[in-house]
């Protein structure tokens, strides 16, 4: 007699996987609708998640995700994208298939911390929105300076240590040129460099790298200077406001954006609520650091990008040949494996979630 198709399922070890939290910027044109599309069948969380919304006088999730069309004052805004973006991350996260998978571990970028703070189960589905929400209008009430863009890989995905190097020196000139430029990096990103400061440090900056293929160096609209010491303000008025977040040790590991591991049995709550409303928000981000921790750390099958968008897939990947994840030498080997055998997948892309999703969303233990 043939086994059950349960039964086989039950049978077959599960793959590990960690998960990687997108952040700001990640919910553009293409997305719009993304949650209409992919989580309709989502009803409880979206209805607890707009209910907050309505509750504090703001723009329900639903009605930003099946507006007409994309309105980039409006769903880039600090209280709404974020929102919005935390939304879907978090709805993509209940529809993995946890039957199959294991998540030994979770992380974010930037705005992706917060999220990964409710995913890793530190804070209710509803405290992460509380969270992203204040933080998001913190910024458009209170954010200053801007970031900037450039690579420092080649067409290959090599790091160019040089590249990175003078743009470390063009740095330093400027600011000793200019007393009142300040500059410094924000985020860590892959082969990315975010640069962040003052506008008048960023309009220096932007004039004097040496301009790359794509566009490059490129102002990011719409962004000020996270993490760096000019988000102090911010963090003061933060701690001010989310002083009684709920905020809990994780229920599985946490990597944060200095590579340091928040575990469920170490973890005080006093201390993540430091480095969450002060440290990353006035210190560098180091996603590449993140990441390379999370693979030698916890060894995955998998590592999972939850949408929407894809804006992790390059840096994530960048990272991954750098370490020779699954030996990967270059961008092309990378594309080769990911042909035969998707090891890194990304949910914001239709054709590639469908491996990691599950018919039914995973159960909320509370909202």
């Amino acid at each position: 007699m043939k086994q059950s198709q349960t039964a086989v399922k039950a049978a077959r070890p599960k793959q590990t996987a960690i998960v990687v939290c997108p952040g700001r910027a990640s919910y553009q044109r293409a997305d719009l609708g993304y949650l209409q599309r992919f989580h309709a069948h989502q009803s409880e969380l979206l209805h607890a998640l707009d209910e907050y919304r309505l509750q504090h006088h703001l723009k329900t999730i639903s009605a930003l995700d099946q507006a007409e069309r994309f309105q980039r004052p409006l769903h880039n805004s600090g209280e709404n994208g974020a929102a919005l973006i935390y939304a879907c991350s978090y709805a993509d996260f209940l529809a993995i298939q946890q039957d199959e998978l294991d998540i030994v571990a979770v992380l974010g970028n930037s705005m992706g911390w917060y999220t990964a703070l409710a995913v890793a189960g530190a804070l209710s589905p509803v405290a992460g929105l509380s969270l992203v929400t204040t933080m998001g209008r913190l910024m458009d009430q209170q954010g200053t300076g801007q970031q900037l863009i450039y690579s420092w890989v080649d067409d290959k995905w090599h790091y160019q240590p040089e590249v990175r190097a003078k743009v470390m020196e063009t740095m330093d000139d400027i600011m000793q040129a200019h007393e009142d430029a300040e500059l410094s990096i924000s985020i860590e990103l892959g082969g990315y460099l975010i640069l962040a400061g003052n506008e008048l440090g960023i309009r220096l900056l932007a004039q004097q790298l040496e301009p790359q293929p794509g566009g490059y160096p490129q102002v990011i609209a719409g962004h000020a200077a996270f993490h760096t010491p000019l988000m102090q303000t911010i963090s003061t008025i933060a701690c001010q406001r989310l002083q009684d977040l709920p905020l809990n040790p994780p229920a599985t590991p946490l990597i944060d954006g200095r590579g340091h591991q928040w575990l469920p049995w170490t973890t005080r709550a006093d201390e993540l609520m430091q480095y969450t409303l002060q440290t990353q928000v006035t210190t560098p981000y180091d996603f590449s650091c993140s990441l390379e921790v999370a693979i030698k750390e916890y060894a995955p099958d998998r590592i999972i990008l939850l949408g929407p968008g894809n804006t992790l897939g390059g840096p994530s990947a960048q990272v991954l040949i750098q370490q020779q994840w699954y030996g990967w030498q270059n961008k092309q080997q990378f594309a080769q494996h990911q042909a035969q055998q998707l090891n890194l997948v990304s949910m914001g892309l239709a054709e590639q979630r469908t491996t990691v999703v599950d018919i039914q969303p995973h159960a909320i233990d509370h909202l």
